[in-house]
């Protein structure tokens, strides 16, 4: 009896641990192209999710009958019940946490400081066709979205859940303008894709953390007179419906960081 328990707790240990671990790679599976980044966020999350509910009672069930002594357990199996009792719960506060988040936005991913005269992407259309999964790059303002309590176009949406997201005027020669610009995308983690001296646009990419889901971001510079240049930022995700606030996010932090560096 003494040692198939332990061999019992051993058992659910390795599931635990193959179950945590195969959550672990859906992220880095779709950054390093084994797998599409829908099977890693749909499939593999989610069922990860799911087997962790009876695995995490399963274990608390072991942990509360040896605690009352109704069988006994070596050093070994105590330790690899609380190792074993960690895995899933990591797994079911990500993704509850994932979910919360994406209960409170919008589901947009296009967000823009001009809805009449969006920024304009080159670099990231080149980027985006070599890229599976991607997003048309094309602002599609009056597309109609309806996902949960979320209803309207892609605009309007916008407008009511993001309302501070706005362009500004600065009063600085586009040459100076540009290196400012350049310095706060690279401070805010992002990694400079190229610069069109047509419309005086700079493009750059930034990247998540655990999917490496990529965002296409592009700032341009418009001469109003007087010496005054208004500057528009376009933040684009290529991947997914939603984009958890984190185009809206880094406009922010964008416009904060160019103004803070020009002032």
């Amino acid at each position: 009896m003494f040692n198939s328990v332990n061999k019992f707790i051993s058992i659910i240990f390795v599931i635990s641990f193959l179950n945590f671990l195969i959550f672990a790679l859906a992220g880095p599976g779709y950054q390093i192209g084994l797998l599409h980044w829908r099977t890693g966020l749909l499939v593999i999350m989610k069922y990860t999710a799911f087997i962790s509910i009876p695995l995490l009672a399963l274990i608390v069930l072991t942990i509360i009958t040896s605690l009352i002594g109704k069988f006994e357990l070596n050093m070994k199996s105590k330790k690899l019940q609380i190792i074993a009792l960690i895995f899933p719960i990591i797994v079911l506060v990500f993704v509850l946490y994932w979910k919360n988040t994406l209960s409170k936005y919008p589901y947009i991913h296009d967000i823009t400081t001009d809805f009449d005269n969006p920024p304009q992407f080159t670099f990231a259309e080149e980027l985006r066709n070599s890229e599976a999964g991607s997003s048309p790059i094309t602002y599609e303002g009056s597309m109609k979205v309806k996902r949960g309590p979320f209803t309207g176009t892609l605009s309007e949406l916008q407008k009511e859940h993001y309302p501070n997201i706005s362009n500004f005027i600065v009063n600085k020669p586009i040459s100076e303008l540009k290196n400012i610009i350049e310095v706060a995308m690279l401070s805010n983690g992002m990694k400079i894709s190229g610069y069109n001296e047509e419309n005086f646009t700079i493009e750059g990419i930034e990247k998540s953390t655990f999917f490496g889901f990529t965002d296409d971001v592009a700032i341009r510079m418009l001469k109003v007179g007087g010496g005054e240049v208004l500057i528009d930022i376009r933040s684009k995700s290529r991947q997914g419906a939603s984009d958890l606030g984190q185009n809206a996010k880094r406009i922010e932090r964008l416009k904060a960081s160019i103004l803070s560096k020009v002032n």
